[in-house]
This record gives C-alpha cells, sequence and structure tokens, in this order.
C-alpha cells in the first residue's frame, strides 16, 4: 500500500484538503489487492492498488469522454503470425500507474474521501493535523483507476507519447503502434490498457524503445513472453 501512495502522489494526483461544508458531491474507493502469475502459474508479485469508485460519478457532470481501445484477440493472433514468420523477437512490458500520466479536464472535478488507512502510512500536513480524517477529502487532479475517464485520458496520453517518437497508429486497430526505419527494421507496440505486447527486430530494438519511452512513462520489462490472455506462448 505504501508503493503505491508513493506512486500516486509521486505525480502530484490529489490534494489533501478540508471538506467544504456544503460539498456533497464525494465518491468513495477501496484497496483492491491481487497477486499476479507467471507462465507456470506461480505467484511473481503481489499488487495492492487504490481504486476509486467510479460508478458514483456523474455523467457530464464528473466526466464526459470514455472510449479507449485495447487491442483485439484477433489482431493480436496475426501479429504473433507476422513475428513467427519474421522470426521476430516478441516482449511484454507493464506500464507502471498508467492512468495517472492522464490529466482531468478542467470541468472534470473529482472529490474523494481519504483511502482507508491512510493516516497509518502518511502524515497529514500541520495545517490538516487538528481536523478529524472524516472531514478530509481529496481533490483529484489526475485520473485513479476505477474512475469512468481513467482509460479515455490514459489512452491520450499513449497515442501522443507515441506519435511523438514517431510512431503511427494502426488503422485497422487503433490500441497498436508501429514504426518502420530505415535499415528495414520494425516495432510494433500492442496495448492492453497498460499491457504491451512488443514485436521487433532486431533483438535490440525493444530495449531502445523502451528505454527512450521510460523517460516518459515508468515501463516494467517483462522480458521474452511467455504468457499472453491467459494461453502460454512459446
Amino acid at each position: 500500500m505504501k508503493e503505491e501512495l508513493d506512486q500516486i502522489e509521486k505525480v502530484q494526483t490529489w490534494t489533501v484538503v478540508a471538506a467544504p461544508k456544503d460539498l456533497t458531491d464525494v465518491i468513495d474507493g477501496q484497496w483492491a489487492l491481487r497477486k499476479k502469475r507467471g507462465a507456470d502459474g506461480n505467484v511473481i508479485r503481489y499488487k495492492a492498488r487504490f481504486v476509486v469508485h467510479g460508478f458514483k460519478q456523474q455523467y457530464r457532470i464528473d466526466y464526459t469522454d470514455t472510449f479507449a481501445p485495447t487491442v483485439r484477440p484477433s489482431t493480436l493472433r496475426v501479429l504473433l503470425s507476422i513475428a513467427a514468420h519474421k522470426g521476430a523477437v516478441i516482449v511484454q512490458a507493464d506500464a507502471k500507474n498508467a492512468y495517472l500520466h492522464g490529466i482531468l479536464a478542467p470541468h472534470e472535478v473529482i472529490h474523494m474521501k481519504l483511502p482507508e488507512y491512510y493516516t497509518l502510512i502518511r502524515k497529514l500536513p500541520a495545517h490538516l493535523l487538528d481536523i478529524p480524517p472524516d472531514q478530509l477529502i481529496c481533490h483529484i487532479w489526475h485520473p485513479l483507476y476505477g474512475s469512468k475517464q481513467g482509460a479515455h485520458h490514459f489512452y491520450q496520453f499513449l497515442t501522443e507519447l507515441m506519435c511523438s517518437h514517431g510512431y503511427t497508429i494502426c488503422s485497422a486497430d487503433e490500441a497498436v503502434f508501429y514504426k518502420f526505419n530505415s535499415d528495414s527494421t520494425f516495432i510494433i507496440y500492442a496495448a492492453t490498457t497498460d499491457d504491451f505486447t512488443i514485436i521487433a527486430d532486431p533483438d535490440n530494438s525493444t530495449d531502445s524503445s523502451q528505454d527512450e519511452l521510460s523517460k516518459h512513462i515508468e515501463l516494467v520489462k517483462l522480458g521474452h513472453i511467455h504468457w499472453l490472455l491467459g494461453n502460454s506462448v512459446e
């Protein structure tokens, strides 16, 4: 939980303030705990993520657009076939706290109750110490997981980032980004929200491209593909 809060507050996702007496539009959230498994089914990581209750948000008041494509299974099958035919390398990567890279529009004002256990993990600023925790709220500036517009804003951020690095959005699947280099090498990113399947030739281009993107978004390199959509990949 501390690691999750560190990531959230690193990009100044929210500001803790005293709740105005006339404020009624306040949502809450919860901690989601899960186990991440590897190709052999064994647990490789325990994750804690704070998820806001987006189902309590009101359309046209708290959010408007929600569209955010993810790569289609049929597209992935085609890409895997291309990689097998070309003898290309396939690796995977995960974007840490992807939604936090989005920025809420001025009209998207979200107020949220303090996360459970927050005061046990974090020390409140001196000017808030005398205020009961149930009278404190978070004014949110960046979308959290669970928010209605979170995926949409992250996709906007991702498209701007990829295009600025010379990638083209695939017209057949908007969650696929590709780039062909002058030396006939290529690299393809297939995005499933914050999970990426990367196909490239030659091998070293995957590392260099991930290093370049890591300057803007924290990527966790997961290495060569072994597990995809619940299936083992060899």
